[in-house]
């Protein structure tokens, strides 16, 4: 990292690839259960309270990131990730296209919403706290080694406008939220 411009938040182009690392969702679900304060289910999903408890942040794959896929633009997802998002697309003067089936999430999540009927993909488009990453590549993930991309999920596509979701085909508008700093 020493040496090296900073990736910042407006250098997203139209037809990059959005790339997360990790999984998101736990550290939302972490809270639920924390908040519910029932303790069989502090103890069952002790890996989601961790991930909300004890976040990492992602610094050991900055490195890889920068070298493999020359992100033009970065962020870690503190709001959450469609809050995160926005605003590299604000900053960037751009829109995205989400898709939903791709966002990754842990075994964990999956457990936990399946037994309470949430859906999964709300968490992990809405959790903050997360500290894992999101980048933007003009590098496509085809011409990516599958062995070399360590973690790291394509999830959409920035576009010249809106935001959007699609799954199964179809696509729908999306609003954006997350954590908003200013919001009394």
């Amino acid at each position: 990292m020493k040496g090296r411009e900073p990736v910042m938040r407006g250098n997203a182009g139209s037809g990059d690839t959005i790339y997360v690392t990790g999984t998101l969702g736990d550290s939302l679900a972490g809270l639920e259960i924390l908040t519910a304060d029932k303790s069989e289910d502090k103890k069952r999903f002790k890996a989601l309270l961790g991930k909300h408890q004890r976040p990492s942040c992602r610094i050991d794959l900055v490195d890889y990131i920068l070298e493999t896929f020359k992100p033009g633009a970065m962020i870690d997802i503190s709001d959450g990730l469609l809050s995160d998002l926005n605003h590299i697309c604000n900053d960037s003067k751009k829109g995205f296209t989400l898709y939903k089936e791709d966002i990754p999430i842990s075994d964990n999540l999956k457990k936990y919403t399946g037994e309470f009927n949430k859906d999964p993909y709300k968490l992990a488009m809405e959790s903050g706290e997360e500290y894992e990453l999101i980048f933007t590549s003009k590098i496509s993930p085809d011409s990516i080694n599958p062995e070399d991309k360590a973690d790291i999920t394509p999830i959409g596509v920035i576009t010249d406008e809106g935001y959007k979701l699609m799954y199964k085909g179809q696509v729908e508008e999306i609003p954006i939220s997350g954590w908003d700093h200013f919001k009394s």
